[in-house]
């Protein structure tokens, strides 16, 4: 706690802006985790689209049966 206390003494005394010294030291370089999770939700992305893709055919397939089928020819199957 006294170590925070000390900084902010220090950056209230000093005569340059608070934003230019904070995080000055912190330098960032690739981080490789984020790198690796962006690659990640793009091939998410990219089978989600395939995957809606499919369910779409399967749907007009689907619709196109149902259309198709004589309801006295579906039933007299069922009830033979």
């Amino acid at each position: 706690m006294l170590y925070l206390l000390n900084k902010t003494d220090q950056f209230i005394e000093a005569d340059e802006p608070i934003k230019i010294k904070v995080g000055s030291d912190q330098i960032v370089k690739e981080n490789k985790d984020v790198v690796r999770l962006l690659a990640l939700l793009t091939e998410n992305k990219a089978q989600l689209a395939k995957v809606k893709a499919r369910e779409a055919l399967a749907q007009a397939d689907k619709t196109k049966i149902i259309s198709n089928t004589n309801p006295i020819k579906l039933l007299l199957t069922c009830t033979s």
